[in-house]
């Protein structure tokens, strides 16, 4: 998002660069195969308070296109409710996000 609305001035260049090698992983099917694995760069949490100090997995995609390589191409529409309360923040119409 940032890099698109610094691209939106004709007098910034922008250069987007993604970590890790191409989006090469098997298909959504084997998408938990692919966690701890050279896809996914393996984080974890800090240690968490309110979970006895344990720290948490957070499978994040090492490939072009980040986490969305790993992620089994999963996602869920917005209520279209959240979208008007967010349009007071942007000059965007809500049609752009739906």
């Amino acid at each position: 998002m940032l890099a698109c609305r610094l691209g939106q001035d004709p007098n910034i260049r922008v250069a987007l660069v993604e970590a890790g090698g191409p989006d090469d992983a098997p298909g959504p099917v084997v998408f938990p195969q692919l966690f701890k694995t050279k896809y996914d760069w393996d984080f974890a949490s800090e240690p968490e308070p309110g979970l006895g100090s344990r720290r948490i997995y957070l499978p994040r995609g090492k490939a072009l296109g980040g986490s969305s390589a790993i992620n089994a191409m999963i996602y869920i529409r917005g209520n279209a409710a959240d979208f008007d309360g967010w349009a007071c923040c942007t000059t965007l119409p809500l049609d752009d996000f739906m």
